[in-house]
Order: C-alpha cells, then sequence, then structure tokens
C-alpha cells in the first residue's frame, strides 16, 4: 500500500499547471465592441433573410410564373437556359431578391452607427486587443 501511495504522490495536483487561460476581453468596453460590431452586421443579415424569405412566395407568383410562362412556347433548351431551375433570368431575379436587402439594410446600419459615432468608439476599443495579432481597430469594421 505504501509503494501505491508513492506511485500516486509522484503525481500530486500542481495548481500552477491547472490556470485557465487569460481572455483578451479583460475589460467591459471591449466586449461590449464586440457585440456591437456583431449586432451591426448580424441584424441586419437576418432581417433581409426574414424579409426575402416572406416575399419570396408572393414573387415566385407574380413574377417567376409569368416568365415561365411566356417562355412556355419557345423550344426547351432556350426555355431551360432563361427560365429554368437554373437559368439566366430566374437566378438573376432570385439573386436580385435575397442580395438586395442584405446590401440595403447592412449598408443602412454601417450609416447609422458611422453618424452616431459608434465606428470611431468600437475602433479604439478593438486596437489595443487587435494589436497583439497584428491588426487594429480599423480592420476589424468596415470603413
Amino acid at each position: 500500500m505504501s509503494e501505491t501511495r508513492k506511485e500516486t504522490s509522484s503525481y500530486s495536483f500542481n495548481k500552477r499547471t491547472m490556470k485557465l487561460p487569460k481572455l483578451p476581453f479583460n475589460n467591459g468596453r471591449a466586449m461590449l465592441s464586440l457585440l456591437l460590431v456583431m449586432s451591426i452586421y448580424g441584424f441586419p443579415v437576418y432581417a433581409a433573410y426574414l424579409l426575402a424569405s416572406s416575399v419570396e412566395p408572393m414573387f415566385e407568383r407574380v413574377v417567376i410564373e409569368r416568365f415561365e410562362q411566356l417562355f412556355s412556347q419557345v423550344p426547351y433548351l432556350i426555355a431551360q437556359v432563361v427560365v429554368g431551375d437554373f437559368g439566366l433570368l430566374t437566378l438573376g431575379l432570385y439573386s436580385f431578391l435575397w442580395a438586395f436587402p442584405v446590401v440595403l439594410f447592412v449598408g443602412a446600419s454601417i450609416a447609422f452607427t458611422e453618424e452616431m459615432g459608434l465606428k470611431d468608439t468600437i475602433t479604439s476599443d478593438m486596437t489595443p486587443i487587435l494589436r497583439k495579432i497584428g491588426l487594429s481597430g480599423r480592420d476589424f469594421i468596415l470603413y
């Protein structure tokens, strides 16, 4: 039994090796800035997704089906290239439907934060943390 204690005692618990790593966000202001940046880009993208997904069924009924009816009398190959599942007109309209709200909402969000002065605050708060990896606060947020 004493031999067993010797073996386990050589592998004793060392408190210094069990320390948790330091987080780069040692102040609350930097964490708040990170959350603001995530909301500047996250909320508009989510709002654009909700808008596009609610408008898509109506858009398909009103616009896409009419174009498909117009091209129903043309040869099959031309109809597929123009209004098929991967047609130029079909994908172009869907791309506009899904991309335009994202560009509009993110642009409005960035303009709003720029006018409020939040962008300068965020960049100044994030610069000390990002300097550790060779970046600055201006690299973290679009200007």
